[in-house]
């Protein structure tokens, strides 16, 4: 009995199994390189879902329900409108907590073309900036990114081995995201070469649940930054439109200038003739 009660729990053991799963997905109107972004780490994250692009419009509550019928405890959305800064919502769902984000600088890894490489589900190893245990909100941060971006290990998308590391390093109030390749080398020491990509995150909010509820921190900077910015790319947009209308009327002028002059000459010529 003793020896069936032992293979029964190591049968149990191999089932309890950490089935982690996240979903990546994004509205319609992000552009091409935060699509390219958004590729990169539903590669690099063996246990992500996929989802189709939603509408620019979307309640932010439908995502959780996009979350649970995937069966994914956590959401990584990219959220974009036209002519506004890319927002990344990194969030537990459906109870929270919630971080948004303004996302700069990005890089994606085709865009960057480094040496390094790592194998398509290999697990990763999480290093953080010792600065995130400054501060509350950002050990909110740490621990939310520590259940997002963390393979389970055992996962059945997943290589049973460790072959690159995600480094989140706090600088100017700003979380910077690398991706580096682990090349062993002698007496059990490791290379590291840079893989891609690279983005800078911003961080804007928390939320006591996933993208609603209580307010636990806000940074109105990063919300009036994206504001300036939306309306500096406007005005831009604008000033662009009216000096194309300028320059077809312009070119109308001269064209209808040209007309008539070809009109003279033709009455100047008649008149010669006769």
């Amino acid at each position: 009995e003793s020896m069936m009660e032992g293979a029964a729990r190591k049968k149990a053991t191999r089932r309890a199994v950490n089935k982690q799963k996240v979903l990546i997905l994004g509205t319609r109107s992000i552009g091409y390189r935060e699509r390219h972004l958004m590729n990169d780490l539903r590669t690099l994250l063996p246990h992500a879902k996929t989802h189709s692009k939603l509408a620019d419009d979307i309640k932010l509550g439908a995502v959780d329900q996009f979350a649970d019928e995937k069966h994914c405890q956590s959401c990584i959305f990219f959220q974009s409108q036209k002519r506004a800064d890319l927002t990344l919502w990194i969030s537990k769902s459906p109870l929270g907590p919630g971080c948004r984000f303004a996302v700069r600088n990005i890089h994606t890894i085709s865009e960057l073309n480094f040496e390094g490489n790592s194998i398509r589900g290999a697990r990763a190893v999480l290093s953080f900036d010792p600065a995130f245990d400054a501060a509350p909100h950002t050990r909110i941060v740490r621990e939310v990114f520590t259940q997002v971006f963390s393979t389970p290990r055992g996962h059945r998308q997943s290589k049973p081995f460790v072959d690159h590391v995600f480094l989140f390093t706090l600088l100017d109030d700003k979380i910077w995201f690398r991706n580096y390749q682990m090349v062993p080398q002698e007496d059990k020491k490791f290379q590291v070469m840079e893989i891609g990509p690279r983005f800078v995150l911003d961080l804007a909010a928390i939320y006591d649940a996933s993208f609603r509820g209580q307010l636990l921190y806000h940074n109105p900077a990063v919300d009036k930054a994206s504001s300036e910015a939306y309306q500096e790319r406007y005005n831009m947009e604008r000033l662009a439109e009216e000096e194309a209308a300028m320059q077809a009327a312009s070119n109308n002028l001269r064209r209808g200038a040209g007309m008539g002059e070809n009109e003279s000459e033709e009455e100047d010529s008649d008149e010669s003739s006769e």
